[in-house]
């Protein structure tokens, strides 16, 4: 059983990820496992966005990849969250 690893990084190329999702952290860009990220259409950090994934398809996929785990909100991520 594995939990993963801190040096292996994913890149998702997406709508973009809502970074204030509760499966992701604590609501905050500073309090998010989201380490980066950009907005190619608009040339800004997510950060800055006040619609960060309009869509959903985006935060969805990276919700698949990496959610938090044992927080019982949501689901757990097959990276080990």
């Amino acid at each position: 059983l594995s939990t993963g690893a801190s040096n292996i990084k994913i890149g998702v190329f997406d709508t973009g990820i809502n970074f204030n999702h509760e499966d992701f952290g604590n609501g905050t860009f500073s309090g998010s496992k989201i380490v980066d990220g950009k907005d190619f259409s608009s040339n800004a950090h997510i950060s800055t966005l006040a619609t960060p994934d309009d869509h959903g398809h985006g935060t969805g996929t990276s919700g698949i990849i990496g959610a938090l785990s044992n927080n019982n909100k949501g689901v757990a991520g097959i990276t080990g969250g």
